[in-house]
């Protein structure tokens, strides 16, 4: 009888986390509304995001369109981005629909298989990415809301093993949107976090 061990993964990066932040980080700016959501905590990082047409489960998702941060500081600014967009919006975060780096996959796969404060909401793939992709890849379901674009998520499904692993795209971090509904992030920078919603 052969016996699987599931670990979980580990993130090569280590987390600062809201309290080590206080020590000396600068005021993060985070600006929300339905154009899109900005974070800037000056020169240790940046998230952008932007609002896509598609609603998995009917929530909408905003999508990253930009990212970058000091070693360490990237999972604080995505938990922020998560708690944001759930607080004031009511909607998840998705990876860039097209490139996503090394380092920021590994955040998203940590969220699917180590966040279970995080929900996961399976995102379908559009007909645009369909049309695009010369492995064969089909729709989960026949509903079209929940359409996203998954050029990425097919991309990381044939890294390894070409285009016979594409049908798994689906199973790739990036083809989720995910949610924080708890904002402990918000609540621990306090007054260090400046909030402009409109």
């Amino acid at each position: 009888m052969k016996i699987r061990i599931k670990r979980k993964k580990i993130m090569n990066e280590a987390a600062i986390s809201a309290e080590e932040y206080l020590e000396d980080g600068p005021e993060i700016q985070l600006e929300i509304g339905d154009w899109g959501m900005e974070i800037d905590a000056g020169d240790i990082g940046s998230i952008q995001a932007y609002p896509i047409s598609c609603k998995p489960d009917g929530v909408a998702v905003y999508s990253i369109a930009w990212a970058g941060a000091k070693s360490g500081y990237g999972p604080l600014l995505y938990d922020l981005a998560l708690e944001a967009l759930w607080k004031f919006q009511k909607a998840a975060l998705s990876s860039d629909r097209e490139t996503v780096s090394k380092d920021a996959k590994g955040v998203w796969d940590y969220y699917l298989d180590n966040r279970d404060d995080v929900e996961k909401i399976q995102m379908d793939i559009d007909k645009g990415t369909i049309a695009q992709t010369s492995v064969p890849v089909k729709h989960l379901t026949e509903p079209t809301d929940d359409d996203c674009p998954q050029k990425v998520s097919v991309h990381y499904a044939t890294k390894k093993r070409g285009s016979r692993n594409a049908s798994n795209w689906h199973k790739q971090s990036t083809a989720y949107a995910y949610i924080k509904k708890e904002p402990t992030t918000i609540l621990k920078l306090g007054d260090r976090l400046v909030i402009n919603a409109n």
